[in-house]
């Protein structure tokens, strides 16, 4: 197991050095990553036991924010007193020939020049820093990172190069990722594509996008085949939009049940590397003609969200099933940027039913992957985020509608209302519930289909789903 080291100051990166830390341990596990080396003994020189903690860490990375270097009470630079704990983590790893050092560079904070840190800290300046953004990029930014760490950990190369360096003396050098870890991945990853193609089990779904780069994988297992088979069981539509041109919405999935694309229709989705259909919160949806799924029944319904963020109304609405004056459902963001699924027990009545609420605030400029779930047996209604369940609440029997599902709005007494504001993909409808197991691998399939990250959620308030 890996051993990685943040080093940082309170005052200055405490809350972003925490998202690090999560996103580390969540991707190389429990116990392989420390961000607070506190519990020194009473009586021990503390450069001592430093220099014995850090000859057993493989990478220290230093959050370097605007406030790194610190002030004291009477004005002075805490980096430039020689008993200041962060000095003295850094200039230890320095010094250990075993310890790979990885500066992170917060938010377009540049590195600080040699002249202006002790002697002991100048080698750092001389070493190829990342940099990490607090914002919309932090994903894409810490991923890369994690893909540096695992290759170098894996060929060894930096160690070694670091090794070599110490004498004669002279600035650590960033050894370049293996190709040939990337390879052997990208095999792996057609083999199972191939195989599931070849026996059928996942006919209709895109698995061109597993040929991801190395630096954009998930911080989960590769689901096996017999997950991928699964989540193939029960699909009744399965709409990437994806479509280059036109305003047909084509179904992936058996049922071949085509949509159409209304209002203004742009698909230029930043950066290139995957496909989407932006909608501009005032008249785009995609309307599929008749009900998809019995929502008198079970069912779950998943999609690939990137919101803009500026809900206008009480909600945006990602996808519904309408017919009557009420939807039986909503998946939607409402105006405090949160996720819901709400399930309606009266076709004519806007109120009552049951919400299942995601209440952590997703951050604007990222993809998330969305489930949304009514379990009829149980009554309930449940809502996944990346994988994990957020929220489950009681909801009574819904009813039967005869459609239009549409995505992108709802519709309400007759007219489409609450458009969404952003881009959707991936969007799947179930007649059936989705276990955790298979909301992971969605989680999973959706990222490397998009080739993009998308963050680790914990789960909160959910026992294990069970399969129905």
């Amino acid at each position: 197991m890996l051993r990685i080291a943040l080093s940082y100051r309170r005052s200055d990166s405490a809350g972003i050095t925490g998202r690090i830390y999560d996103h580390l341990t969540a991707h190389f596990g429990e116990g392989s990553v420390f961000m607070d080396i506190d519990a020194i003994p009473l009586g021990v020189d503390f450069r001592r036991y430093l220099d014995d903690v850090l000859k057993d860490t493989d990478f220290l990375l230093p959050v370097i924010g605007a406030h790194w270097a610190g002030a004291s009470l009477e004005g002075e630079r805490r980096i430039d007193d020689a008993t200041d704990l962060v000095r003295v983590e850094i200039a230890s790893a320095l010094r250990n020939e075993s310890t790979i050092v990885i500066p992170l560079l917060i938010d377009g904070v540049p590195m600080p020049e040699p002249g202006t840190l002790p002697e002991e800290l100048r080698d750092l300046c001389f070493i190829n820093a990342a940099s990490i953004s607090s914002g919309r990029d932090f994903s894409t930014h810490l991923m890369r990172i994690i893909g540096f760490i695992e290759d170098a950990g894996k060929t060894g190369s930096l160690r070694s190069s670091k090794a070599k360096a110490q004498s004669p003396p002279r600035p650590p050098r960033v050894a370049p990722r293996s190709s040939a870890t990337s390879r052997s991945l990208l095999e792996r990853l057609g083999l199972v594509a191939i195989s599931l193609l070849f026996v059928g089990v996942v006919s209709g779904l895109a698995w061109g996008a597993m040929a991801l780069r190395k630096d954009r994988q998930p911080s989960l297992t590769p689901p096996s085949a017999g997950d991928l088979a699964a989540i193939a069981s029960g699909l009744k539509g399965y709409w990437p939009l994806d479509e280059s041109a036109g305003n047909v919405a084509r179904d992936a999935s058996p049922a071949r049940d085509e949509g159409k694309i209304d209002g203004y229709v742009d698909r230029a989705v930043p950066g290139g590397l995957y496909s989407a259909l932006k909608f501009d919160g005032r008249s785009t949806l995609v309307s599929i003609p008749t009900a998809v799924v019995d929502t008198s029944k079970s069912y779950s319904i998943a999609v690939a969200v990137f919101s803009f963020g500026f809900v206008k109304q009480e909600r945006d609405t990602i996808a519904s099933e309408a017919g009557y004056a009420v939807s039986p459902f909503y998946l939607e963001v409402n105006r405090y940027q949160f996720f819901n699924m709400r399930v309606m027990e009266s076709a004519v009545r806007d109120s009552g039913g049951g919400l299942a609420q995601d209440v952590r605030t997703p951050l604007t400029g990222a993809w998330y992957n969305v489930i949304g779930i009514y379990d009829a047996r149980a009554h309930e209604a449940r809502i996944f985020v990346n994988g994990t369940c957020q929220d489950r609440q009681p909801a009574m029997s819904s009813f039967k509608v005869p459609g239009p599902f549409i995505i992108g709005a709802a519709r309400y007494a007759g007219g489409d209302t609450d458009f969404f504001h952003g881009y959707l993909a991936q969007v799947r409808l179930y007649a059936r519930i989705l276990s955790d197991r298979e909301a992971r691998t969605l989680y999973w399939v959706t990222m490397h289909q998009l080739h993009q990250p998308m963050e680790p959620i914990a789960p909160t308030n959910c026992v294990a789903t069970p399969r129905g």
